[in-house]
């Protein structure tokens, strides 16, 4: 089979991409058609022969990591045709991916797995986690009225995105979003009613909708933002004050949700939790881009095989002053690991010492607990899901 890698042509390979999307999915027409009209037409990736054999969609978007963003690639919607399914294609567009990425100088790639040992084979590795947690607001005590609150009847990002961006700056793995995901939590494709309220001036806000389902009325938080403790105890008293007609309230957080500490019994629950897949795509640029502890000054010496991206293959030197990294080539390679494994590695989901009691990282003591240092930060996880 001779297959033709880049965007969609034409408006007949885009429904052919569509239908495809629908099918695997499970997802109305309708809604494929939106999809492929909020991303654009340049911003997918097909082969094709006669037809659409496989395809998927970029979210063009920065990954924080130690208080800096890394431009990253997220990942979405990967499908193949059911009938040319076993040919290996999925492997194949997803090399010939990685490979525009490079040239287009991306530090880093981001997806959730339908599968992990696919994206495996091609160098993503665990990166972190997309925790969902619930809790019935008439178990929540406490939380003060000390903040005002403000309801937001024109959603526009222009009014979250300045404090997203201050909230990621103190955690590792939230994403400086793109228009197309701006929308989806915005809601501009719902007809679900969707509800945002500001607490204070800055300190932070909530994005919400709610529905009456089979096991009652839920509020499933869409995005949120609390950057000061009086935002955190106001958050958690406009919750308690759902009590009365809200039975379960859902949202995303890590999965050591430091704030719930705030609360008087431990009655909130986590109702699902996945690891998404983060893949090295240029070695130099991501660790160059990512901050580290300003306290911690060192330098780590890699060793780095990947199959797909030679100029990712052998020994690396990370010099790191004053929170910045810089990268030279060359060097003696103590610490040997797969691109795999440094992904694990790059975002703090696993210290350097943990993926060498697996077997993924060798190294002198010393610089493994060096490595420890330079990459330890806050549990990595992601809100957003695509």
């Amino acid at each position: 089979m001779e297959l033709q890698y880049g965007p969609p042509q034409d408006t007949t390979e885009e429904r052919q991409l569509g239908r495809l999307v629908g099918e695997a999915f499970g997802v109305t027409p309708e809604e494929c058609s939106r999809y492929v009209t909020r991303l654009g037409n340049q911003r997918f990736r097909i082969l094709r022969s006669v037809s659409v054999q496989a395809g998927l969609g970029i979210y063009e978007i920065a990954q924080w990591f130690g208080g800096k963003p890394v431009k990253a690639a997220g990942i979405g919607g990967v499908v193949v045709a059911p009938e040319s399914r076993g040919q290996g294609l999925g492997k194949w567009l997803m090399g010939e991916l990685l490979q525009e990425l490079f040239t287009q100088n991306y530090g880093i790639s981001i997806l959730y797995p339908a599968t992990q040992t696919l994206y495996r084979q091609l160098g993503y590795e665990q990166g972190g986690t997309h925790c969902e947690w619930s809790i019935a607001p008439e178990t929540l005590r406490g939380g003060e009225y000390r903040l005002p609150v403000t309801r937001v009847d024109r959603l526009n990002r222009s009014i979250f995105e300045p404090l997203q961006a201050r909230f990621a700056l103190h955690h590792s793995g939230p994403i400086s979003r793109d228009e197309a995901l701006w929308q989806s939590i915005l809601g501009t494709e719902t007809s679900v009613p969707r509800y945002a309220y500001v607490f204070g001036e800055d300190d932070g806000y909530l994005i919400y909708d709610s529905q009456r389902t089979a096991t009652g009325f839920e509020l499933t938080v869409r995005d949120w933002c609390l950057l000061t403790p009086a935002a955190i105890s106001r958050c958690l008293r406009f919750w308690q004050d759902q009590r009365s007609q809200i039975d379960q309230i859902h949202w995303v957080a890590p999965t050591t949700q430091s704030w719930l500490v705030q609360t008087a019994e431990q009655t909130a629950r986590i109702s699902k939790q996945q690891h998404w897949l983060l893949r090295i795509v240029n070695v130099t640029q991501a660790l160059m881009d990512r901050g580290y502890p300003s306290e911690i000054s060192g330098e780590l010496e890699f060793a780095i095989t990947d199959e797909w991206i030679p100029s990712n293959q052998g020994n690396f030197c990370l010099q790191v002053s004053a929170g910045q990294g810089v990268v030279s080539p060359g060097g003696r390679g103590d610490l040997s690991l797969s691109i795999g494994s440094l992904a694990s590695l790059f975002t703090g989901l696993y210290t350097a010492s943990q993926l060498a009691q697996l077997g993924r990282l060798n190294g002198p003591n010393a610089a493994i607990q060096r490595a420890d240092l330079l990459f330890s930060g806050p549990e990595p996880w992601l809100p957003d899901f695509f």
